[in-house]
C-alpha cells in the first residue's frame, strides 16, 4: 500500500477503506444484535474479522452487554478451542456451559525455547551480551529512544505480540513508530500498540467493565483520554483511539516490570 494516492477514479484509499469499514460494521453490528438477545449477559465471539479492533470497539459500545470479549487467537488458529466450547455445550446445555465458564488468563501457550535462546543468539554475528539488568537497561534505552525487544519462555496463542515475542520502543516520540514501520516493511496505515499496567490504564485510555477484559488481549480499540494524546503520538490513531494491552505483573513479572520502570509512560 502507498503512501498516499487516487484511483482511476478519484477516490482515495482512505474512502475505499472508510466504505468497506462501514459495511463491515452495518452488517456485523446486525448479526450481533441478535446474539445478544439471546444472552444479554454477555458476548464471545472469534473469527477473522474479529482481528478489526474498531468494529470491536463498535460492538461494545454499540450493544447492551454487561462484556464483550473477543478470543484471542480470534482466526483460524482458535477454531480448536471453539470446536471444543460447541461440543461441551452441546453436551452439557446452555446453564451448565455458562456456569463452568472460566478467567482465560495469560495466553502463553507456546513453545518455550528459553533455556537455548541466549546461547543461539549470542552465536550470531555482532551480537553481544549488555552488562546492565535487563530492566534498568530496557527502560533507559527505550527512554533513550532506542529500539528493544522481549524474548521470553512461552510464545502467545494468536496473532499477537503480547509480552512474550514482542518489540519494544517508546510511544511518545512518533519518529520511532515510523521507523518501525519502515523496518519491519509496514504501511505507516498500520499503527503499533501501547502496554499499561491494569491499575494505571483507566488513567490513559478509556477502559470500562465491558471492555476491559478485551484490553487485556489486545482485540479491542479505545479512545485515549485527551490529556495523553499529545504526550504518546507513537500510539495513537488518527481518530484518538489505540489498541492498549493491559498486564497484571504475576503474568509477566519482565514485561510489566519495564512497563512501570517508564515512569508511567506506556510502551509499545
Amino acid at each position: 500500500m502507498h503512501s498516499c494516492g487516487h484511483s482511476s477514479r478519484g477516490i482515495t484509499r482512505e474512502d475505499y477503506a472508510a466504505t468497506v469499514q462501514k459495511v463491515l460494521e452495518d452488517k456485523m453490528l446486525h448479526s450481533s444484535e441478535e446474539v445478544a438477545r439471546k444472552n444479554s449477559h454477555a458476548a464471545s465471539r472469534a473469527f477473522g474479522r474479529r482481528f478489526n479492533v474498531k468494529l470491536n470497539r463498535l460492538l461494545a459500545e454499540m450493544l447492551d452487554l454487561d462484556e464483550l470479549f473477543v478470543f484471542p487467537a480470534m482466526g483460524g488458529d482458535g477454531l480448536p478451542v471453539g470446536g471444543a466450547l460447541a461440543w461441551l455445550l452441546q453436551r452439557d446445555g446452555l446453564a451448565r456451559w455458562l456456569d463452568q465458564r472460566r478467567d482465560l488468563g495469560s495466553i502463553y501457550l507456546g513453545r518455550d525455547f528459553s533455556a537455548a535462546t541466549g546461547t543461539e543468539i549470542g552465536r550470531s554475528p555482532g551480537v553481544g551480551r549488555l552488562p546492565d539488568p535487563p530492566i534498568d537497561g530496557t527502560a533507559a534505552r527505550l527512554k533513550a529512544g532506542k529500539i528493544d525487544a522481549i524474548y521470553t519462555h512461552r510464545m502467545e496463542f494468536g496473532p499477537r505480540a503480547l509480552g512474550a515475542r514482542t518489540i519494544l520502543a517508546n510511544p511518545t516520540q512518533r519518529e520511532t513508530h515510523d521507523l518501525l514501520n519502515v523496518r519491519l516493511e509496514r504501511s505507516e496505515f498500520m499503527p503499533f500498540a501501547p502496554v499499561i499496567q491494569r491499575e494505571k490504564a483507566s488513567e490513559v485510555f478509556d477502559v470500562t467493565n465491558v471492555n476491559r477484559r478485551a484490553c487485556r488481549y489486545m482485540t479491542i480499540a479505545r479512545d485515549v483520554l485527551p490529556e495523553w494524546r499529545a504526550r504518546i503520538p507513537g500510539v495513537v490513531h488518527v481518530d484518538h483511539s489505540a489498541r492498549p494491552q493491559i498486564i497484571d505483573r504475576p503474568d509477566n513479572p519482565l514485561y510489566y516490570d519495564i512497563s512501570a520502570r517508564l515512569s508511567a509512560r506506556p510502551a509499545f
